[in-house]
């Protein structure tokens, strides 16, 4: 693997984006994935885990998620002051969705973007880059953390299939 250091910090929407490597088409994918989750370079938290139990993921991504439940943590009392510090800023309140408040839906954005800046890792998620949009990448920039997609992960440590 190319950047042996970096560890990667999942979005929901990573997760979901990688339904679409199936295992008997991409092993080396899964494989190379499995190699940073047992370096523990591939972190997220509970709130991602939620979000999953939710979503209607295929079975090969439930079972690889089971498998590695260690990933998901529950948020500790420096994520918690992190995500304070972002809901400190105005216009990133609205980074949790009134809708999603009011039901008590899981909400990972702030926290995924807590436990990134905690360890000084890179935030995996599929959300558009669009500084004109309110979305993970424009509040990681605001903290200075980085973040990209898988495919720039692929990138990133030199994977290619």
């Amino acid at each position: 693997m190319a950047n042996s250091s970096v560890v990667y910090v999942f979005d929901t929407s990573s997760f979901i984006v990688m339904e679409n490597y199936y295992p008997e088409q991409f092993p080396t994918f899964w494989s190379n994935l499995t190699e940073l989750a047992v370096a523990n370079r591939i972190q997220s938290v509970s709130e991602v885990w939620k979000e999953l139990n939710r979503e209607n993921t295929r079975d090969f991504l439930v079972n690889w998620i089971k498998d590695r439940q260690e990933i998901f943590p529950t948020p500790d009392a420096k994520e918690t002051k992190f995500v304070a510090g972002i809901f400190a800023v105005p216009a990133f309140q609205a980074l949790v969705k009134q809708k999603a408040r009011l039901k008590g839906s899981p909400v990972a954005d702030p926290w995924v973007i807590a436990r990134a800046a905690q360890l000084g890792a890179t935030l995996v998620t599929e959300e558009s880059q669009d500084p004109a949009l309110l979305r993970i990448p424009k509040v990681c920039t605001h903290f200075n953390v980085a973040s990209m997609n898988v495919q720039g992960l692929l990138a990133q440590e030199g994977w290619k299939y």
